[in-house]
């Protein structure tokens, strides 16, 4: 199951470019070398608009054109967010810095 799941991850991670962020993160259990029955992502994406709204757009505009048996799981923060979250040491993003795998990066 793992390596269907990379291949999957693969996939993802191409139409998430087409979102243009900053950088994608695995994290879980995928991340971890663990069996996995779901791909976790935090997309770190600058824009304005709120949380949910980027989740709708991200959800509609790139997943669902990706069709697999494999659920997946997005986070989307600002880059201004995810340094906040580093600051006060939210568990969530400490366990995303620790565990977590940058599987895109934008490029200058």
């Amino acid at each position: 199951m793992i390596k269907a799941t990379h291949q999957s991850l693969n996939q993802i991670i191409d139409q998430l470019k087409l979102y243009r962020p900053e950088k994608i993160i695995l994290y879980g259990s995928l991340a971890r070398g663990e069996a996995a029955n779901d791909i976790d992502l935090l997309v770190i994406k600058k824009t304005k608009k709120n949380y949910f709204d980027r989740l709708r757009e991200i959800n509609q505009r790139y997943l669902d054109r990706w069709r697999s048996g494999i659920p997946v799981d997005l986070t989307v923060y600002t880059p201004a967010e995810f340094a906040l979250a580093k600051r006060e040491k939210r568990v969530f993003i400490d366990q995303v810095e620790k565990y977590g795998q940058v599987v895109y990066q934008k490029t200058v």
